[in-house]
């Protein structure tokens, strides 16, 4: 009966994922846009003289307050036309100001809106930064040339976040500037300097409303090979060399949204945008985690290399990993030395004399036999099962992994390579029932959930590989509050799973599993940050 209705439950999933929102629409502010142009951009010019005097620092407040309203009727009748942006601004007798350090070419975006506009409910509080200028959205879809031009672009689009100012220097024609407020958040104006408004959350929010990430956490489990496109390590901003990268990986049935809270948080502090880049890391999480842990270590390692190219080999190696549940299995295991434990708990015999192709080869070493990555430095653990969760082993649990649809391509290098080693394989696992060996039809490769099992046979090796040296370790584990330590639980994972010997810090915080929302743990987040920053 389960086979029966997968095929139409998998079908309704995809039908109902494949849509993605549109931007938000060009909406009319009538009582900001109402009266003539020359009116606002003479009351913004006169604003921008007043701004522009340090003379006059006791009337900045009320000429902000006007630059700023009639800033936003500017912008609103600039934005809301057919016509390009150059000639949109020529008819308001303006300018677009040319593409800068900090100033972006506004062409580049399939729109622009106000932040104000965007939902921003399940990101959390908007974090904004009062100012000089017009806190706005730019949306790159991912159909234009532009978004393939970009640094590990997410899917679905990019979102930027902008801050939109119109210069008006008394003599000279008024200038359009859309500035980047994550490369510089103060404006100069005339012979004074003001900060610049900026609304940290908006991008963020109108990324995860458009992203189709988000909607897929469950296509993610069962049907791993169909949402393949979405696998990858992503910059939410363009690379800079001179930030240190914070990684974050999601868990089982989840996407990097589960962080949108956290990251909501850190880059609204000023401390975080001057020395941290965002990277963000989508994965399948049907297949087994270690399977995921070489595709991880893959994409890390190209991610690297491409900032090895730009400079960044010193931040680099500052890197800090972020992982929640399953995510935090993939990215430990990544940076344990597995020696030759891993292989020998599933062959007898060692490699050079496995009946492999160069492909399967392939997969078992880089899957078994790796090296740990050389970055990170330092690792947060949040809610992570070292030793398994007994959720594995539940009824819920155990129907949902028979509905789960592992890659083709897994299941026939797995078979070929099961049939083609009988007499190597280690017996006694959960991979493959020794006592139906020859049958073909009853090999299955474990699932995700099998691997989370405690009695899955890598959790019994993994927790004893040592990490790489020079690993700087922290944990943040969820309590339900039952009053119940150090026997507690977060629903999913006990605290006998998720502690660790050995880690530099250790904080229980009152949540569930969904750690990475908790106010506390982004605050513990944070605290670590600032120490890897030496603050």
């Amino acid at each position: 009966m389960v086979r029966r209705l997968y095929p139409l439950a998998a079908c309704v999933l995809l039908l109902v994922s494949c849509g993605a929102p549109s931007p938000p629409a060009c909406r009319w502010l009538p009582r900001a846009s109402a009266g003539p142009v020359e009116g606002r951009l003479a009351a913004a010019t006169e604003a921008w003289s007043v701004l522009a005097d340090p003379g006059q620092r006791a009337a900045w407040p009320a000429a902000r307050e006007r630059y700023n309203v009639a800033l936003a009727a500017l912008f609103d009748r600039l934005r809301c036309t057919r016509q390009g942006w150059a000639a949109a601004a020529a008819g308001l007798g303006t300018v677009i100001a040319p593409r800068a350090a900090r100033i972006v070419d506004p062409e580049i975006f399939g729109s622009i809106s106000p932040a104000c506009d965007v939902d921003v409910s399940r990101s959390g509080q908007r974090r904004v930064q009062a100012g000089v200028g017009v806190p706005a959205v730019g949306w790159i879809p991912e159909t234009k040339e532009r978004w393939q031009t970009l640094d590990f672009p997410p899917p679905t689009g990019a979102s930027a976040a902008l801050t939109v100012v119109l210069r008006c220097d008394a003599g000279r024609t008024p200038v359009w500037e859309f500035r980047r407020p994550f490369r510089g958040w103060e404006l100069d104006v005339g012979r004074a300097r003001h900060p610049l408004a900026a609304d940290w959350t908006a991008a963020h929010a109108l990324y995860w409303n458009m992203s189709r990430m988000d909607e897929l956490k469950l296509a993610n489990v069962l049907v791993p090979e169909r949402v393949s496109h979405y696998e990858g390590l992503y910059m939410l901003h363009a690379y800079d060399p001179r930030r240190i990268p914070v990684v974050f990986v999601h868990g089982l049935k989840s996407s990097p949204d589960a962080f949108r809270r956290m990251i909501n948080r850190l880059e609204s502090e000023a401390w975080f945008r001057e020395r941290y880049q965002v990277w963000i890391y989508s994965y399948a999480t049907g297949p087994p985690w270690v399977v995921s842990a070489a595709r991880f270590r893959e994409r890390v390692g190209q991610a690297a290399a491409f900032a090895e190219r730009r400079g960044g080999g010193a931040t680099l190696r500052r890197m800090v990993v972020v992982g929640h549940s399953m995510g935090g299995l993939v990215a430990g295991i990544s940076l344990r030395d597995p020696g030759d434990r891993l292989y020998q708990l599933y062959f007898t015999r060692p490699p050079a004399e496995l009946d492999l192709k160069p492909a399967e080869r392939e997969l078992v070493e880089q899957t078994l036999c790796y090296e740990p990555l050389p970055w990170p430095e330092r690792v947060v653990f949040l809610a992570v099962p070292h030793r398994g969760s007994p959720m594995a082993e539940r009824f819920f649990s155990t129907f949902l992994k028979q509905l789960i649809r592992l890659p083709k391509a897994l299941i026939v290098e797995f078979g070929d390579v099961t049939l083609r080693n009988l007499r190597a394989l280690a017996g006694g696992g959960d991979y493959v029932d020794p006592a139906t060996l020859e049958r073909k039809a009853d090999l299955r490769v474990p699932n995700s959930i099998d691997s989370l099992d405690p009695k899955a046979r890598v959790l019994r090796v993994a927790p004893q590989l040592p990490f790489r040296a020079g690993l700087h370790l922290h944990s943040v584990i969820g309590d339900r509050g039952r009053g119940d330590s150090p026997a507690s639980s977060d629903g999913v994972v006990p605290y006998w799973s998720s502690h660790l010997d050995g880690v530099e810090s250790e904080l229980v915080v009152p949540s569930r599993h969904d750690v990475p929302e908790s106010p506390e743990a982004a605050a513990e987040v944070a605290r670590i940050l600032r120490l890897h920053a030496g603050l």
